[in-house]
């Protein structure tokens, strides 16, 4: 087993199916590293769905709740107490063996940066000056960042950075303390809020307090390149946007349908236990799951643009 890695996730029930994915795709990769699985809200036979696999460990979570499970990220990231730990979202899977993309070079902080055209989709227009460069950082952003974090003057960086999938040395774990710090300090304040410095369609961001605190801490931690999309063997896939696989799928997702179902195929051989088996992962309605999911695509394209909405489809 590989214990110089830990991996790390969250989730709540609407996210079971796609931690047990997760974790399947890891067992069914032949990685090795355990997984840390910070539960909220889950029954102890849906935790023990997810425990059945080897080295999963589950923590069921005794906060409320209030603002969202991926605020959860840091409590998860420091119950690992291996060298290198990473932290992979409740709706990704690897394609195959990530373990030498895992760890970072050195003992750094390795984390995937948003290209610039990625914040036209992050931050919306409201928050902009008249004139400003729309592929940036709104300027009136990082003025509340650089104010709430109260260290330096200038940004460390400017590019953004991902937090769906990033992997760091311990060193830094007092930096992940700062975060849920930061995360306990700001959520009250902004709880609710549609549009801010640190909310996103009305809820609470941790990617975008992590980014408040690597540009505006003294010394942050040192970033190194993200290498999980390096190899088209062996990759993180990320279901990023809403509809999730479980659920309905979006035509760019198709293409893990058949990956999906036989990692299904192989559980169901291993005698694992799967959660209720959706429509969605129904071999013999492969045809009809994606002529629905082509048209549902384009009804949501076109209302968005005759809202005159930019968003990631």
């Amino acid at each position: 087993m590989d214990k110089a890695t830990t991996i790390v996730t969250a989730c709540n029930r609407r996210f079971l199916w796609g931690t047990y994915l997760l974790a399947t795709s890891l067992r069914f990769s032949k990685m090795t590293q355990p997984l840390h699985v910070m539960t909220y809200g889950l029954t102890p036979a849906e935790n023990r769905l997810l425990e059945q696999f080897d080295s999963v460990h589950v923590f069921p979570s005794n906060g409320s709740g209030k603002f969202g499970v991926t605020l959860k990220k840091p409590e998860a990231l420091l119950t690992a107490n291996s060298e290198f730990i990473a932290w992979l979202d409740a709706d990704s899977i690897v394609t195959g063996d990530v373990t030498r993309y895992l760890a970072p070079l050195g003992e750094s902080f390795q984390i995937r940066f948003r290209e610039p055209r990625e914040n036209v989709l992050r931050f919306k227009t409201p928050q902009y000056a008249l004139g400003e460069d729309r592929t940036a950082v709104p300027k009136s952003v990082l003025e509340a960042w650089r104010e709430d974090v109260g260290e330096r003057t200038e940004p460390a960086m400017t590019a953004t950075c991902s937090a769906n999938c990033f992997t760091l040395h311990r060193r830094y774990l007092d930096f992940v303390r700062r975060w849920k710090d930061q995360i306990v300090k700001l959520a009250p304040r902004y709880a609710g809020v549609q549009e801010s410095p640190y909310t996103y369609g009305g809820r609470m961001s941790d990617e975008l307090i992590l980014n408040s605190l690597l540009m505006f801490v003294h010394d942050p931690p040192k970033l190194s390149k993200y290498r999980l999309d390096t190899d088209p063997h062996a990759y993180l896939a990320h279901f990023g946007v809403n509809p999730k696989p479980w659920s309905r799928w979006q035509p760019k997702h198709l293409k893990y349908f058949d990956s999906i179902l036989s990692m299904l195929d192989w559980c169901m051989d291993k005698g694992y236990e799967t959660p209720p088996i959706p429509i969605s992962f129904k071999r013999d309605f492969k045809g009809l799951i994606a002529a629905a999911s082509h048209v549902e695509h384009l009804l949501r394209k076109a209302y968005y643009k005759l809202r005159g909405q930019k968003r990631e489809l």
